[in-house]
């Protein structure tokens, strides 16, 4: 092995790269995989069962202790399927109301389409459940203040869908990055890049709103919703739980003229409080970078997906007061004389080739929250990815949209008294 390989060996050892438990940071070791006793069961009524309700319905039916006991859905087709999924003989209903009357119901899942989610989670907590809302959390910043206010002054157990806050990837490169790893934070790119219509198959033209809800602005707020939201709580957490200032962006309806109304590509740049800008690209027609995050430190970067993570280590270039004195001169001297040609080369990329962050994964990170959510259910233990931190992220990605919309630059809402 050569030097340089083996100084990344020992630095990622002296960072504390071994081998932790995820569900011992989330709290779930203490009861153990598979020992979860019948009375501890959490009874779960999903509200919204298509394509993600139905996925979430799938991993609850393999974690011990989740039991799906209700389904609803205004769509039969859905509602039939999930209804299918969760054995065939739990109760379905059209309307979630009456969902909520049930009385053995625990907790509800919510994975509706946005602009339901505030109404939906606000009665799930008058009626006493405990709250799984997939994100993003509200359909507008009032509508954030107004959970958080709600969810703050009651002891229901609420999380919000930022599955990434549960994989042992992210919380292996969070433990990194607040341990030092690459130094002070400076910069944060991301992007989630795909090459398709985003549009679904409809039986019927009546049922386009319905169905690709998600094109609509009357239900969705888009990339920045759908996308950008779970890329913007990785940003805050990597800056400890900060909320950005302010943010300026560009978006259009460019790739796909097919009557949708939410952009098809959007391009953001957020300041925080800090000084550290997070510049967001989404676009529907190229997908070569993918989704991933770069997070950028004095001393080295990690770019982080789903998946996996590399640190790429860098050393700053410390010059002495002669040195730096007599680059400054020559520098002065080039500004004044006109050349034809550059007149120095440009910044020669990183050449650290990277050290790969290894962590086991033994359940997707839909799991591992879902699993979460449960025991905080049965403990009554604050979520990891609490209301607070659904709001941060969420409320970044609704003033993106009206950023984009306005052509200007709009400041982080007011709201007194939350963080």
């Amino acid at each position: 092995m050569s030097t340089e390989g083996q100084s990344r060996r020992d630095f990622l050892k002296s960072a504390g790269l071994a081998s932790v438990s995820l569900a011992s940071m989330l709290g779930l070791a203490a009861r153990g995989e598979g020992k979860v006793g019948p009375n501890d069961t959490v009874n779960v009524g999903i509200i919204g069962t298509g394509s993600r309700g139905c996925h979430l319905l799938q991993i609850m039916n393999t974690i011990p202790g989740i039991k799906v006991a209700a389904v609803c859905d205004i769509y039969q087709p859905h509602l039939d399927r999930g209804l299918k999924l969760a054995g065939g003989k739990v109760p379905a209903y059209k309307d979630y109301h009456k969902l909520l009357e049930q009385k053995d119901l625990d907790a509800v899942v919510i994975a509706t389409p946005l602009n339901w989610h505030a109404r939906m989670s606000l009665d799930a907590l008058d009626a006493n459940k405990d709250v799984f809302c997939e994100k993003t959390m509200t359909y507008s910043p009032d509508e954030a203040e107004q959970v958080v206010r709600r969810v703050l002054n009651s002891d229901r157990v609420f999380q919000v869908g930022h599955q990434r806050r549960y994989s042992p990837v992210y919380h292996r490169v969070m433990q990194l990055i607040h341990e030092g790893a690459i130094g002070e934070i400076v910069f944060i790119k991301a992007q989630w890049h795909r090459n398709g219509d985003w549009r679904r198959h409809v039986p019927d033209p009546s049922l386009e709103k319905l169905l690709n809800w998600r094109l609509y602005r009357e239900s969705s707020g888009g990339l920045m919703t759908e996308l950008a939201s779970h890329q913007i709580d990785v940003a805050n957490w990597a800056l400890g739980d900060m909320h950005v200032e302010s943010v300026v962006g560009i978006g259009g309806i460019d790739y796909w003229k097919d009557g949708r109304e939410v952009y098809d590509n959007v391009s953001v740049v957020y300041k925080y409080p800090n000084g550290v800008k997070l510049v967001y690209t989404s676009i529907t027609r190229n997908k070569y970078y993918g989704a991933s995050e770069q997070i950028m430190g004095s001393e080295g970067t990690i770019e982080v997906t789903t998946r996996r993570a590399k640190l790429f280590r860098e050393r700053p270039v410390q010059r002495s007061e002669f040195k730096s004195f007599v680059m400054n001169l020559e520098r002065e001297l080039l500004q004044s004389v006109a050349v034809g040609a550059a007149s120095f080369l440009p910044e020669d990329p990183n050449k650290d080739t990277g050290t790969w962050i290894e962590v086991d994964m033994p359940h997707s990170e839909e799991y591992l929250e879902l699993a979460s959510f449960a025991e905080c259910v049965r403990t009554r233990r604050k979520p990891f990815g609490d209301v607070l931190v659904g709001y941060r992220s969420g409320v970044a990605a609704l003033i993106g949209n009206q950023a984009m919309d306005s052509g200007e630059i709009v400041l982080w809402p007011k709201h007194e008294g939350i963080a």
